[in-house]
This record gives C-alpha cells, sequence and structure tokens, in this order.
C-alpha cells in the first residue's frame, strides 16, 4: 500500500495497517515504515492525533489515548493508552 492508497481508508484501517506491518519487524520506527510507503511522516502524526491515536516508541505501535479527567483550564487531561 502506498500514500494516496493509505488515505482511501478509515482511521482504524489505517492503524490496522500500521501495527501489522510494525509488527511484522521489518521496521523499528513509524518513521521508516512511513518513509519506505510514501507517506509523509508529520501529516501522518497529525492525523493520528486528531482522531485520538499516537505512536508509542517503545511498544512500536500506534495506540488510542482515551481522555480521563475534568475537561477545565485548572485540570490537565491525562491519556490512559491502550493497544488498538
Amino acid at each position: 500500500m502506498y500514500g494516496h492508497q493509505f488515505y482511501q481508508y478509515p482511521i482504524n484501517k489505517r492503524v490496522e495497517f500500521l501495527n501489522t506491518e510494525l509488527q511484522k519487524g521489518q521496521y523499528n520506527s513509524l518513521e521508516e515504515l512511513a518513509a519506505d510507503v510514501f507517506i509523509d511522516i508529520e501529516d501522518l502524526k497529525e492525523e493520528l492525533r486528531k482522531y485520538g491515536y499516537f505512536f508509542v516508541p517503545d511498544l512500536n505501535q500506534v495506540v488510542r489515548g482515551l481522555k480521563w479527567g475534568r475537561q477545565d483550564k485548572e485540570a490537565a487531561p491525562f491519556f490512559l493508552l491502550r493497544k488498538t
């Protein structure tokens, strides 16, 4: 799959593709995978953030963050990460 095909899929399928490729062990980072399939890494990270996903280097996986806590200016929200 290449960049122009990648963005035609819904976000959950894109994350599934990324994690599947990363699990195979061929790529040591999201940056390596993105470069190999001609996806701009900054665009990809922004797109993932937009939908609540983050890349966790220690897991070499894309995970979804769940916001918990008060949503006001005084409280800093924290994220509970779960592997998708």
